[in-house]
């Protein structure tokens, strides 16, 4: 199995911030029909930090999924997220 994971941070303003990211898997060794052997995803979220110990978050994740016996699938996701630190 290998995998390899390259993203982007960007940082709009003391406020804003993204991060786009791709993710790509493959399994080598498939042994049992059924038995995945790749997986894509693409993530991106936008993260906004209205004060110092506080920040919210809205991401996108999209992924595909290849499997030995030729069948595949796809999904869509969207998640949000909120931190305070004290």
């Amino acid at each position: 199995m290998w995998s390899v994971v390259p993203g982007v941070d960007l940082q709009w303003n003391d406020q804003w911030k993204s991060v786009l990211v791709w993710g790509h898997t493959e399994f080598d060794d498939t042994f049992e029909s059924g038995d995945t052997e790749t997986i894509d995803t693409v993530h991106a979220n936008l993260w906004w930090s209205p004060v110092d110990n506080a920040r919210f978050g809205i991401e996108y994740i999209y992924g595909t999924v290849d499997f030995n016996d030729g069948t595949d699938g796809d999904a869509n996701r969207i998640q949000f997220g909120a931190q305070y630190t004290y």
